[in-house]
């Protein structure tokens, strides 16, 4: 099944979609509150498990990152990243692997989107070892803060097409808090910034609730959007209306929806998507 499920991907052409994403701003706006909510500063040194083609690299740098290191067992997207990248590392290898170690620990561990490895889950008692098991090595291998993106799975468990999907998985807030509990770490929870996902993110020394200010409200979309919008690339008014809707920001969708010209092909398509939110 895994193999399949990467082989699907590596045919991608959008690198946010050989990374496993349904669209770059989705995967911005990971960035964007990871970035944010950790404080990851220009002389940060992160590690980023299951990096796929290193789009965190790209978007860190806007910023400025001291140092990054890029670890993921897909061989093909080690390779993506080593060629679009060559200012950061990349480490084709196992997230367990003792060869990690030996560049930890850094500031930041970050694990975004890890847990959906391509092949469906055994049991929820397997998952929830794989959650605390991933927890504790961005816990060791990191001195500052860590952050881990999984998707929500009581979101996906409610969609009838995304819940035939046995690769997409991942954890509920309950399986969270208990894996935290176990472990004995306390970290701020999001699930506000991206209805499908949950954030778990924590920075030594800061309040949860301090990390949880640093994304309220808009801010992380919004200067994801300004972003976009700034480097071309194919950007289009409409992804903004998608963007607003996906991430439960429904009044703002029907805002950016209504300065579409009534013209655009994807008007219709989206105005209807919005009516049944």
């Amino acid at each position: 099944m895994s193999e399949d499920y990467y082989a699907e991907l590596d045919e991608q052409l959008e690198p946010a979609r050989i990374d496993g994403w349904r669209h770059r701003l989705e995967q911005s706006l990971r960035f964007e509150v990871v970035r944010r909510a950790l404080n990851i500063g220009a002389e940060s040194s992160v590690i980023d498990l299951g990096c796929g083609t290193g789009r965190l690299f790209e978007y860190l740098k806007k910023w400025g990152v001291g140092s990054y290191l890029g670890i993921d067992q897909r061989q093909s997207v080690i390779r993506r990243g080593r060629r679009d990248f060559p200012d950061a590392r990349f480490l084709h290898s196992d997230l367990y692997s003792s060869v990690v170690e030996e560049d930890g620990p850094v500031d930041f561990a970050v694990a975004i989107g890890t847990l959906v490895d391509g092949i469906p889950t055994a049991s929820a008692v397997q998952r929830s070892d794989e959650l605390r098991q991933l927890m504790a090595r961005l816990d060791d291998l990191s001195t500052t803060g860590w952050a881990l993106v999984v998707l929500n799975q009581d979101r996906l468990d409610e969609n009838p097409v995304r819940s035939l999907e046995p690769c997409l998985t991942g954890a509920s807030r309950r399986d969270i808090e208990v894996a935290l509990d176990d472990l004995g770490f306390d970290a701020a929870i999001d699930e506000r910034c991206l209805p499908t996902d949950i954030f778990v993110l924590k920075r030594r020394g800061a309040p949860t609730q301090s990390v949880l200010s640093r994304v309220a409200g808009d801010v992380p979309h919004q200067t994801v959007l300004d972003i976009a919008a700034e480097g071309g690339d194919g950007f289009d008014a409409a992804d903004e209306v998608w963007f607003w809707g996906v991430t439960g920001r429904t009044e703002r969708a029907r805002r950016a929806l209504s300065a579409l010209p009534d013209d655009h092909h994807r008007k219709r398509l989206l105005a209807a998507r919005l009516r049944n939110k």
